[in-house]
């Protein structure tokens, strides 16, 4: 399905029905079985809606994040450490394990992107306010957060929930809801 806004064309295989919402703690994501949502990356969120006024210039917020930087994060001499105490080998910037956290869809295969989808973004809007079987927007709760910020795979600073979705917090203007 193509949705067609003011000339602008989104890939998506369902349209969002409701606003966004809090998902309830523990919900599991929607089924494999109903519509997949294609990944469309950062500079097409932000170049279509996420970067002016009336969102509250969103993108530009989360271009100054860690998770901005989370793709990069793979090529510093901490991550080959990590890696190596972690028994990842070949390169960082391939490897699923790495990819899963330090961007957005890196280890989904190619169905699930469209041709502007940039694992180089690092994680973007769509890791945290979208999922492979969620088509809906949503506010992530903490068991969305803990998929990445867990020390699974390398230990990672203290997360605490409230005081991290803090730092991140990017609300619109013309919104009562935060958007974490």
């Amino acid at each position: 399905m193509i949705l067609l806004i003011s000339g602008i064309s989104f890939q998506m295989i369902s349209i969002p029905k409701s606003p966004l919402t809090q998902r309830s703690e523990g919900e599991p994501d929607s089924s494999p079985d109903g519509p997949r949502y294609q990944y469309v990356g950062a500079k097409k969120c932000a170049s279509e809606c996420h970067n002016n006024e009336k969102m509250g210039f969103q993108f530009n917020i989360w271009k100054t994040s860690a998770h901005s930087n989370a793709f990069k994060e793979l090529g510093s001499g901490r991550a080959r450490i990590y890696a190596k105490k972690a028994h990842i080998t070949g390169n960082r910037e391939e490897s699923p394990a790495c990819l899963k956290c330090h961007s957005s869809a890196g280890n989904l295969d190619s169905t699930y992107l469209t041709p502007t989808y940039m694992k180089e973004e690092g994680v973007t809007c769509e890791a945290c306010h979208k999922h492979d079987y969620e088509t809906k927007t949503y506010l992530p709760g903490e068991s969305d957060c803990q998929k990445c910020h867990n020390n699974s795979v390398h230990k990672v600073p203290v997360f605490n929930f409230k005081t991290d979705c803090e730092k991140i917090a990017h609300s619109r203007p013309d919104s009562t809801k935060k958007i974490r």
